[in-house]
């Protein structure tokens, strides 16, 4: 079976003539009506240590060894499964930088106070006095009051959930004098929903507690699931987060649910990173979170739960097989499950369309009473950009013929086979796009790298004809325009981190960087040497073709490449050749060692999209800018250039707020010239204690061979956290004033794309409350737009976004009636209509290329509109997301046109013909982050990119459409 791509847009199309798509959008969030009659006051009881006890506590931690905590963890458990009613609890439990309450809790303050100070004695008698870095008379001191029930106080308080202020100036949500309001609204929710059954069938929802008193959002799980796939039994559980957002100019809250499975491993695996466990305990509606340490030991807060619910089992291998089918008293125990972190046949991630409406609806049914109502707040812009498929894959015609590509089962029905003149016709189109495709590739390739394209094929040990297979995919596809050398890489580049320096597991992060980089030193004298007798055909890239697991030479065991590697590699060639560098994983065999053809057809899609990555990625290729542009504006501008973009934000490595940003910081400037269709950028870098210094406007090579010999990047690092925020708050914005100043002087029409996602807290003004149109604070400046008074402003913000389901055209029988199943919204714009004036604001959902069966369940049996039974699959779910754009300041344009254009900036890059999540330039920031010169905590990212891309469903010949 062959299927046909849709034709490229008619020249004919113009922006004013798009033609909406969307029937009945469901957006999956709730408003709230703060005059409802039937709303009441949320009631909890805060409990805090007494002055005696936090003088106590304060001296025990005054008094412990430098680097050393207190086990709060431990009595964080105690307190949590003394008190059946508890909430929230504290992270570290009021004892930190800033005093905290201990916990939240629904139950009367004599018995939360009673029972909090029975945990605090427990864990003063049974764990303070066994440390021996504790002061021991301290502890009995702190052991003496709880036992007198004078170490915790508990105070009743009502808190009206809907008593939101606005800021009168932006006409936004005011960040509310209680801090905690957010967590507050969440846990309400929370309590109207646990013990209910949301997913029909599924059974009650618990609600997980949590360790952060201000984090607004709350969690419920179904109990555990079991299904039988080829005869191996998945475990997971249904869940839904529901978390308090805001958006601008809107003056009040809503309610985001995001609907979600736990998978649950069988057999856990020790890694770089925690695992996550949870207790369902038998008679409660709760789940209690635990942590499982990276070589499978259980934390010490583990011991806090065993004790009070008699659990038998204390290591994580036996709690995850056994533990799902309930331990002592009935008590269930799962540990989460980790891509490449535990079995492959386990559940798939994501909860397919129909369980997501049906579970929405659910939560109307519940949350409408109390004035928590369905969202309605959006209206669809159409636009041209629907569900497109990846419109650079038309080389596929070249191998569709090859006896050895084995077709891969469609799913659902089995499709009608079509005619020879059909198929005829079917490859005739398909030629006409290859010769198309061809041409332009050839085209670009004269205007980007010359006579061809001259890369090294560097292959691991065993994989010479792997990497000459690659070539020859690469030669066939391109021909003449690609010159290919191919190259064995040395021994030692790869392989597990255990077999480094005999085996040492601990060995630190940058030693072990840097035995790899000196292991690449003979490939890099090679290339050297090849390419300086070829001056008329520069080396332009490397493709490094290396295996994922190794055999180990100590023990003979296959161990998994150490995630580091691929980092040590970019950097050590792109700094010693200045080179780019792209990775590919070679062929697929069977556990056997031979070759699975089935996966011949993922292999050259795979070594294709590594070269389209090593030669459009890497330059910040976007492809139809001209379209793009036709179909935005209804006025297009007579020069392109007047619609030059500048995407800006913040290279982080560290994700983690808790180690306070110690990684690399670095601010970047990326400008896409609309009429090149490529990228150019500059950042603020920093060596040592050096003064920052804004390197030139550079050509993407150009600028990360900057950045790699620059070393890492702090900006700033002081040693207290605020002064370190500080610097690097003024620095940045000086960094941004000066560029966007200095951009929109050479482009009178520049549009700025700011990545709210990576500037949160640097630039204030970009904060829900903050933003307004009227002034632009940055730098010390209140009003810095008089340097760009003409310039566009636009706020990127992606993973905020709520989901958007929609009628589809396929039916399905409910509760006995006929109705329209539901689809994921996908290449939809929608603009927010219930907002204040002055700024507009967008949802801008992408599109997926693998579209799954609309009425079928992740966990029971449905019927179609046919009446046959569709029976739940073992899918992966994945709606796409939506970025949040908001029009903050349109310069000559129109709101809808800027975000219509944001919109097609979201699809077509040259590397990548489908959608990417950040619009470009934004999205060209992932290439800088690949070779920022810092080990420190990249390791945990390498590590997760690399489990994410073992999983990721590849695209072959049947998922695509000539």
């Amino acid at each position: 079976m062959t299927r046909t791509m849709k034709p490229r847009l008619s020249k004919s199309r113009t922006a004013s003539n798009a033609r909406s798509r969307v029937q009945n959008p469901v957006i999956m969030a709730f408003k709230f009506d703060p005059e409802h009659p039937n709303v009441g006051q949320h009631h909890v009881t805060v409990c805090t240590w007494t002055p005696d006890a936090l003088k106590i506590t304060t001296d025990l931690k005054a008094k412990l060894p430098r680097n050393a905590n207190l086990p709060t963890r431990d009595l964080r458990f105690r307190t949590q499964v003394r008190d059946t009613g508890v909430i929230r609890t504290e992270d570290d439990l009021g004892l930190g930088y800033h005093p905290q309450p201990l916990l939240y809790t629904r139950s009367e303050p004599d018995i939360a106070r009673m029972e909090a100070n029975a945990a605090v004695a427990v864990w003063a008698g049974k764990i303070l006095k066994t440390q021996g870095n504790i002061d021991q008379r301290l502890a009995r001191e702190l052991e003496d009051l709880a036992l007198d029930d004078k170490a915790v106080q508990a105070r009743h308080i009502p808190i009206d959930v809907y008593g939101w202020e606005v800021n009168r100036l932006t006409g936004s949500t005011r960040k509310p004098k209680n801090s905690n309001l957010y967590a507050d609204l969440a846990d309400y929710a929370g309590s109207l929903l646990e013990g209910k059954e949301i997913y029909p069938e599924a059974g009650p929802m618990r609600r997980v507690v949590t360790d952060n008193l201000r984090d607004g959002e709350t969690v419920l799980m179904t109990d555990v699931m079991t299904r039988v796939i080829d005869d191996v039994e998945i475990r997971f559980s249904l869940g839904l987060e529901i978390s308090v957002e805001t958006y601008p100019a809107r003056a009040l809250p809503v309610l985001q649910v995001k609907h979600k499975k736990f998978v649950w491993a069988r057999e856990p695996k020790e890694g770089l990173r925690n695992l996550s466990g949870y207790i369902l305990p038998h008679g409660e509606t709760r789940a209690l979170k635990f942590r499982v340490n990276p070589d499978l030991s259980l934390d010490e807060g583990w011991q806090a739960l065993a004790d009070n619910y008699g659990l038998p089992f204390s290591t994580t291998e036996t709690l995850a097989m056994n533990g799902a089918y309930g331990l002592a008293g009935g008590h269930v125990i799962v540990i989460n499950h980790q891509n490449g972190r535990a079995e492959s046949n386990a559940a798939l991630r994501g909860i397919p369309v129909i369980d997501a409406r049906l579970s929405f609806e659910r939560l109307e049914e519940l949350l409408a009473p109390h004035g928590l109502t369905r969202w309605t707040g959006i209206e669809e812009v159409p636009s041209h950009y629907g569900e497109k498929n990846d419109a650079d894959m038309a080389w596929k015609i070249l191998f569709e013929d090859d006896d050895d590509t084995e077709p891969r089962p469609t799913r659902g029905k089995k499709p009608k086979e079509k005619s020879a003149a059909t198929l005829e016709r079917e490859r005739e189109k398909a030629q006409v796009a290859f010769d198309q495709w061809i041409t332009r590739v050839r085209d670009d390739i004269n205007a980007h790298y010359g006579k061809a394209h001259h890369i090294i094929l560097g292959y691991g040990p065993g994989l010479r004809e792997d990497a000459e297979q690659a070539r020859d995919i690469l030669q066939q596809t391109l021909q003449d325009k690609a010159v290919i050398k191919l190259q064995a890489i040395p021994a030692g580049t790869h392989g597990s981190r255990w077999d480094l320096d005999g085996g040492r597991r601990d060995m630190k992060t940058v030693d072990r960087a840097a035995s790899r980089e000196q292991a690449w030193t003979p490939f890099v004298q090679e290339v050297r040497e090849y390419a300086s007798g070829r001056p008329d055909l520069p080396v332009t890239g490397v493709i490094i073709m290396a295996d994922l697991w190794y055999k180990s030479p100590r023990d003979g065991k296959n161990r998994k490449d150490d995630p580091l590697n691929k980092r040590a590699a970019r950097l050590t060639l792109n700094r010693q050749l200045n080179l780019m560098v792209q990775y590919l994983l070679p062929r697929a065999r069977l556990k056997t060692g031979v070759l699975n053809d089935a996966k011949t057809q993922n292999f050259r899609i795979r070594t294709i999209n590594a070269w389209r990555d090593l030669a459009w990625k890497s330059i910040g290729k976007m492809n139809a800018m001209e379209e793009k542009i036709r179909l935005s504006f209804d006025t297009p501008p007579s020069d392109p250039r007047a619609l030059t973009l500048l995407g800006v934000g913040i290279i982080r490595l560290n994700r983690k707020r808790s180690t306070n940003n110690v990684t690399s910081f670095i601010p970047y400037a990326i400008e896409l010239d609309p009429q090149s269709g490529t990228c150019m950028g500059t950042l603020l870098l920093s060596q040592g204690s050096h003064v920052p210094v804004r390197t030139p406007m550079l050509p993407l090579p150009e600028l990360v061979h900057e950045l790699n010999a620059n070393g890492p990047s702090y900006l700033v690092r002081r040693r207290n956290p605020k002064e370190t925020m500080a610097e690097r708050r003024a620095l940045t914005q000086q960094f941004l004033h000066r560029v966007i100043a200095e951009r929109a002087s050479n482009h009178p029409g520049l549009i700025v794309l700011a990545d709210a996602g990576t500037l949160s807290g640097i630039w204030p003004w970009l904060a829900d409350e903050n933003i307004d149109p009227r002034s632009v604070p940055l730098d010390d400046e209140p009003n810095a737009l008089m340097d760009f008074p003409d310039a566009a402003i636009l706020r990127i913000r992606p993973d905020h976004a709520p989901k958007v389901l929609k009628d589809s055209d396929v039916d399905v029988v409910i509760d006995g009636e006929i109705r329209p199943a539901s689809t994921w919204s996908s290449g939809d714009l929608y603009r927010v209509t219930d907002t204040g004036d002055g700024m507009q604001t967008y949802l801008s959902f992408g599109s997926r290329i693998f579209k799954g069966r609309r009425t079928r369940s992740a966990y029971r049996d449905m019927i179609d509109g046919k009446g046959e039974v569709i029976h739940p699959k073992n899918d992966a779910w994945i709606t796409p997301n939506a970025i949040e754009v908001t029009v903050v300041r349109p310069g000559t344009h129109t709101p809808d046109e800027l975000a219509k254009f944001v919109e097609a900036l979201r699809t077509e890059f040259a590397h990548f013909g489908s959608w990417i999540n950040s619009p470009g330039p934004l999205h060209f920031a992932s290439l800088l982050k690949e070779y920022t010169p810092d080990y420190e905590l990249a390791e945990a990212e390498e590590d997760e990119q690399q489990q994410e891309e073992q999983v990721k469903p590849m695209p072959s010949l049947f998922d695509f459409m000539f």
